[in-house]
């Protein structure tokens, strides 16, 4: 499942790193995308394996919260 979220903090390459880094770690996702310019991220998320919610947790606690 494509999944695109809108990430206003993104704010440079060292943002995109972490978001990546932070995704990255989450089973269940695939092939992370970060548009800086854009302020997006999009991912693809095997629901058998992992939620939209979880996420959206892992961003949060990252310091970037999706909207």
């Amino acid at each position: 499942m494509k999944m695109l979220l809108d990430i206003p903090k993104i704010k440079c390459g060292g943002c995109a790193e972490t978001i990546q880094e932070t995704l990255g770690g989450v089973t269940g996702v695939s092939d992370v995308q970060v548009d800086i310019d854009a302020k997006r991220v999009a991912l693809e998320l095997d629901p058998s394996r992992t939620s939209e919610e979880a996420v959206r947790q892992r961003l949060t606690e990252a310091g970037f919260p999706a909207s």
